[in-house]
């Protein structure tokens, strides 16, 4: 219930994740995160040095964003997030108690 960091549509959630990152807050971003992923995704914005981090912001602030419902999906996971040209996907969770929208992968 109160993990309060999220969007209300997984859109949002992802342009919040981005926003943080921009500013440098990688605290911040990983609490997009499903919480029990948040360590770990911490650690990785971490470990990146400042070229690698610049170069993973670009590529998924240029992404071609097309967000498709997965309709086979456990009720967990709600929506995944397609990108056509660069074949990554992301997937987002909804939090019930807290009602926001949680990174799952990405």
């Amino acid at each position: 219930r109160e993990d309060v960091y999220g969007g209300t549509t997984p859109e949002e959630t992802f342009d919040l994740y981005l926003a943080a990152l921009k500013k440098g807050d990688l605290e911040l971003a990983s609490k997009y995160f499903v919480i029990e992923k948040q360590s770990a995704v911490f650690k990785n914005l971490v470990n990146m040095n400042g070229d690698n981090l610049e170069d993973y912001l670009k590529k998924i602030d240029n992404m071609d964003k097309i967000w498709i419902l997965d309709k086979e999906s456990s009720s967990q996971i709600n929506k995944i997030y397609f990108v056509k040209d660069e074949n990554l996907t992301a997937q987002f969770s909804y939090n019930e108690l807290s009602r926001v929208w949680k990174i799952y992968s990405l």
